[in-house]
């Protein structure tokens, strides 16, 4: 049997890993999913925006949804399920549309 210790970083990055879904965490994925599906059915997709204060997991909710749909690549084609971009908490409209084409 191997001894093997990790470090410091390693530990936290390990725990750092670690999701443990709360109910309201859940409820919101849920939501997410049904905006995401609605592209299937409707000429015009739901949308929605995650808000909340700092610290409150609005990352880690869209890290963990984007976790299950991640971007592939078949027939000379890539897709990317999900579009993500962190919108400045001092967004002006000039700040706004850069932080969306940097994320495209």
């Amino acid at each position: 049997m191997e001894n093997y210790q990790r470090t410091d970083n390693e530990r936290l990055r390990l725990l750092n890993s670690i999701y443990v879904p709360h109910p309201q965490a859940q409820r919101i994925l849920r939501e997410i999913q049904r905006a995401h599906n609605s592209r299937k059915v409707s000429d015009e997709p739901k949308c929605m925006s995650l808000i909340g204060s700092t610290g409150s997991g609005k990352s880690t909710l869209i890290s963990q949804y984007m976790r299950h749909h991640p971007p592939s690549d078949k027939d000379k084609k890539s897709t990317v399920p999900i579009f993500k971009s962190v919108i400045p908490s001092d967004s002006t409209p000039k700040k706004f549309i850069r932080s969306i084409l940097t994320s495209l």
